[in-house]
């Protein structure tokens, strides 16, 4: 019986339709919510009068839908507002459609292999985290520089902290992997590309406009890239809040630490894959019952092959909650072993 007899891995891969992407979700709500707000709530232009020249000026607004999700200086000093960290990162100006385009072509290029690689839930998770704290940052920015008050006309609105965030871990997660940069075909590598991307919102922050353009929040670019690069070489997991957002209460609220597995050197063993068996010889199968071994041998082999047990159940736990994409080559590789070895004793 091999690993895929047991019963909890057999009923993760039953044969069924694979699930839609998170990525995908997330750009549809996006899509919905902008054409929504630019059908039913479309802007409105105001006028406003300043008491103190007796001037009147023309203000226009983002729309109704918009204006409700985005994150407005003067919320901060609104406790019951405080889900506009989040919501915020769903709203995009209906005056300038290229900034929804422009956000949801670098998720869908390159959300869907940072997903695959992740988990869903562990990629929605960093997505929704990356989005409050670089809309956090945004606002300590703000209060640093002597802008943040209750009249403040300052707005935050766009998918760009959680799509940066993506894009720089991407880019660490698959340093070596071509990019072509669009519309002009420039093929560089990914890391290539994460540091220019760095580089420009570094420039804009110092330099007001910079080369992308005004009403850019450069701040929560740079946050979000400094975010995606703590977790990856932090090794954080937002596996919890991503399983609490689709409804996955029992991920989310199980706190029980998995047991830890102790490693052994034996020279059986790779550097790199402690749980990967390589037989001796033919002669030497551990598990060939060879009565030529003795007694402390046998005990040894017994006590390596329930450390392959119970890493062989870590790996199928993480199957079932991250996906098998989420696996490394190493994990790969001590399943099969695993397989093979149970295939062996039933024999």
């Amino acid at each position: 019986m091999g690993y895929q007899d047991r019963d909890y891995y057999r009923d993760s891969y039953t044969p069924q339709r694979e699930p839609m992407k998170i990525v995908y979700k997330i750009i549809i709500l996006n899509v919905v919510l902008w054409l929504a707000n630019t059908l039913i709530t479309p802007p409105q232009i105001y006028e406003v009068r300043d008491p103190s020249t007796n001037r009147t000026y023309k203000i226009q607004d983002s729309g109704a839908i918009t204006e409700t999700l985005s994150l407005h200086h003067s919320d901060v000093y609104k406790p019951w507002l405080y889900w506009k960290f989040l919501t915020c990162g769903f709203a995009h100006s209906s005056e300038n459609a290229w900034h929804l385009i422009g956000n949801m072509l670098g998720l869908f290029f390159l959300g869907r292999y940072v997903e695959e690689r992740y988990g869903a839930k562990q990629f929605l998770g960093f997505y929704l985290a990356a989005i409050v704290l670089g809309n956090v940052f945004w606002i300590f920015c703000s209060w640093m520089n002597g802008t943040l008050s209750p009249n403040s006309p300052y707005c935050l609105l766009g998918a760009s902290g959680g799509v940066t965030a993506t894009v720089i871990l991407f880019a660490i997660t698959y340093p070596n992997v071509t990019l072509v940069l669009f519309p002009i075909p420039i093929p560089m590598p990914a890391w290539v590309f994460g540091l220019l991307l760095v580089g420009f919102d570094m420039y804009g922050a110092m330099h007001g406009e910079g080369l992308m353009g005004d009403n850019v929040a450069y701040t929560v670019h740079l946050s979000a890239a400094a975010f995606a690069a703590a977790y990856y070489f932090l090794n954080w997991n937002f596996t919890r809040l991503g399983a609490f957002f689709l409804g996955d209460f029992q991920t989310a609220l199980h706190f029980k630490a998995s047991p830890r597995i102790r490693y052994h050197n034996d020279e059986r063993y790779d550097e790199d894959d402690a749980f990967l068996y390589k037989p001796r010889s033919q002669n030497t199968d551990m598990f060939s019952g060879d009565d030529s071994r003795n007694y402390s041998q046998r005990e040894k082999d017994a006590r390596l092959e329930a450390e392959l047990a119970d890493e062989a159940d870590r790996i199928l736990r993480k199957i079932s909650q991250t996906g098998r994409d989420s696996l490394t080559r190493a994990e790969e590789r001590t399943l099969q072993t695993y397989s093979e070895l149970l295939q062996r004793k039933k024999r």
